[in-house]
């Protein structure tokens, strides 16, 4: 079987980040071809002919930025895939990271994206849904896993008559918080068979993230940001193997796996 091609679609709009290297990391790991396109400075949108599977990253800023131009390409690839797979076998894949995640979200009216009272930051508990444990891709998923996550914005209100029409559903959920009143952010969906987005970072990196953490002056910012328990609660939960290791394993990996094998049926 010949190697999938796999167009990486750079959010990150030259903003120093691990997510890109991680990604590209785990790509190469997985023996695909893949091809950078960097669409919030560049406007790079790839063909269809282009790719098997998109993998759309996380970024900075408002996912309401560039609601006149680029964002209008990123919206028509995304409709372009879903009228492609209703006209072909040979379907094409998304896997969309956090800032893609929102913009997905608006996109398809799915529910509204609000800012944050503050920004979310660390390795926290994710909880997988009814239908995410049902579903074949996440059902031996356990619950919670732990992922980073790091957003001034979210996921909330959902529009339950646009979930229906597009028959998307809810995969996962933040944190509970039960002395907090405002309701859970949605933290996964699957639009489409072929298109799940998340809103956390499955790509991250423990080893990586231990060293870049491990700086100094990185270290002083976290702490005089976020206060130094959260630094070192941080620091404790990227020595566990079965936290940010194990959800790197069992999503974009497994994610390839599967389009691998269902090519390979054709």
């Amino acid at each position: 079987m010949e190697k999938l091609n796999v167009a990486v679609l750079d959010m990150y709009k030259s903003f120093p980040n691990q997510g890109m290297g991680n990604i590209k990391d785990i790509l190469t790991q997985n023996n695909v071809n893949f091809k950078v396109y960097n669409v919030r400075e560049n406007s790079e949108i790839p063909d269809l002919n282009d790719f098997d599977l998109v993998v759309s990253t996380g970024g900075p800023g408002s996912p309401y930025e560039g609601q006149d131009t680029w964002q209008k390409l990123y919206s028509k690839l995304l409709d372009d895939i879903i009228i492609h797979n209703k006209n072909h076998s040979k379907k094409k894949y998304a896997f969309l990271i956090c800032h893609s995640f929102q913009m997905a979200v608006l996109h398809f009216n799915l529910g509204k994206i609000k800012e944050r009272k503050s920004t979310a930051f660390g390795i926290f508990p994710v909880h997988i849904t009814d239908y995410g444990h049902q579903s074949d891709f996440f059902k031996k998923l356990r619950t919670p896993i732990f992922a980073v996550d790091s957003r001034d914005w979210q996921m909330v209100e959902p529009n339950i008559v646009a979930f229906q029409d597009m028959n998307a559903k809810v995969l996962f959920l933040e944190k509970i918080r039960p002395n907090v009143k405002r309701e859970r952010a949605i933290m996964g969906i699957e639009f489409t068979p072929e298109i799940i987005g998340v809103q956390f970072h499955p790509e991250a990196d423990a080893n990586g993230m231990k060293y870049y953490f491990s700086d100094e002056e990185r270290m002083d910012k976290i702490i005089d940001a976020h206060g130094y328990h959260k630094y070192h609660r941080v620091m404790h939960r990227l020595e566990h193997d079965d936290k940010l290791p194990y959800t790197q394993d069992n999503f974009i990996p497994k994610f390839i796996k599967k389009i691998e094998l269902e090519y390979s049926n054709l």
